[in-house]
């Protein structure tokens, strides 16, 4: 809801969320709280997407299907920024847990590239995050051929 750019009075994130104003309340005391609860659910989705992917792939291309739905996960809740500003100037962190579910899914596919040869061994989660995160900050400024470059060349950064 938050990506869409849509109202985001109680009210209707209670109605799309199927419950009461009064259930939101008490599992979401303060919109800061669901903020964070609703980045972090999408955050969680899209890293446990890694597991699936190196399940079905080969290490290489489940990285590559991986970046490319991070991105989009990425472009999607650009939107929610502003939400997380509002939470950090609370005094919250929104980001508790984020480098962990997105180290821990790196390393998935990273040691899933390194047991098939598809992948260099050599390259630690840190580092690839440390990509990853470059490429996500280019993508908010960059066409789809662009975007579609940076990939590639993150992909041949990885590549064996």
């Amino acid at each position: 809801m938050f990506a869409e750019g849509s109202d985001h009075t109680p009210a209707r994130i209670a109605h799309e969320a199927g419950v009461g104003v009064g259930t939101l309340y008490r599992h979401f005391p303060t919109q800061e709280s669901l903020v964070v609860a609703a980045h972090r659910r999408q955050l969680a989705l899209v890293c446990d997407l890694a597991t699936d992917l190196a399940s079905q792939h080969p290490g290489n291309v489940a990285t590559r299907l991986w970046l490319e739905q991070f991105l989009n996960h990425a472009k999607a809740n650009s939107n929610m920024c502003s939400a997380l500003n509002a939470v950090i100037a609370s005094g919250a962190n929104p980001y508790g847990d984020a480098h962990e579910l997105l180290e821990d899914a790196v390393s998935v596919l990273l040691e899933m590239g390194a047991k098939d040869a598809t992948l260099r061994a050599d390259v630690s989660a840190d580092v690839a995050l440390l990509l990853v995160g470059g490429v996500t900050h280019a993508a908010q400024h960059s066409s789809d051929q662009q975007l579609q470059r940076l990939v590639d060349l993150f992909m041949d950064a990885l590549a064996v």
